[in-house]
């Protein structure tokens, strides 16, 4: 690549009395002077080996032009820019350029070697060699890491936990029934039977159980269809997360 350096100082002519025939700008002076300049910018400002249409041109460590990967939608000035590894949710189903869904999936490590020097293999070693995968956090909630606190102990960082219910106690105690008596019990969500080997008789008790069972949708005014299921969760919105590369 060429410097623009000229050949003619024409501020110098400027400065020459009336008369001297350096005074006088030839024309090819200004032919040399124009073909300098379409040199310099031609080598310059065009000339992107392996460019990809409407990508930005960059420098690389030697000060050559090489094609920066980058277009206008996504680009951003130094300094002002979303860090690598950064998650963010997106409203839309297909993540826009420079960034990629949170799925799992195992990507190049040179091609994506930013993302890769920050998060590394901690959501999975890909192939073990040339690819590693991004966090898969499809249906998954995410929690802030606890490091050192104490509130969500024994964590490592990007460790994934199963659902959970936090433990509910109580007592229950037995009631007494006769020989004869048919015993059902309804107490919202615990609910309890006799049958006649467990009941008591002139003060003593035969052989066998009572049995109770626990079922939250037998809870009083439970909705049933809407509010029970297999899992415990708050209410929420499905969006995708997607992950700066």
């Amino acid at each position: 690549m060429s410097n623009y350096n000229k050949s003619t100082n024409f501020a110098v002519k400027d400065t020459l009395t009336s008369g001297d025939p350096e005074k006088v700008v030839s024309g090819a002076e200004i032919d040399n002077e124009f073909n300098s300049i379409a040199s310099a910018v031609t080598s310059k400002a065009d000339k992107v080996p392996a460019a990809t249409t409407d990508n930005f041109a960059a420098l690389d460590a030697n000060g050559n032009l090489k094609d920066s990967g980058d277009t206008s939608s996504s680009f951003v000035p130094t300094g002002f820019g979303v860090p690598t590894g950064s998650l963010t949710a997106f409203a839309a189903t297909t993540a826009p350029p420079g960034w990629v869904e949170c799925d799992g999936r195992a990507i190049n490590r040179s091609v994506n070697s930013d993302l890769f020097n920050v998060i590394g293999t901690t959501f999975g070693n890909g192939d073990g060699s040339t690819t590693f995968n991004v966090p898969d956090l499809r249906g998954e909630f995410v929690r802030g890491w606890d490091d050192g606190r104490g509130v969500d102990s024994g964590r490592s960082f990007g460790s994934a936990q199963l659902d959970q219910m936090q433990r509910i106690t109580g007592r229950i105690s037995n009631r007494t029934a006769f020989v004869g008596d048919n015993v059902t019990e309804n107490r919202g969500m615990v609910t309890g039977s006799e049958n006649s080997s467990s009941r008591h008789t002139g003060g003593s008790t035969n052989s066998g159980g009572t049995f109770y069972f626990l079922d939250s949708a037998n809870s009083p005014d439970a909705r049933v269809s809407d509010t029970t299921d297999g899992e415990t969760r708050p209410r929420n919105v499905a969006l995708m997360y997607i992950i700066k590369t």
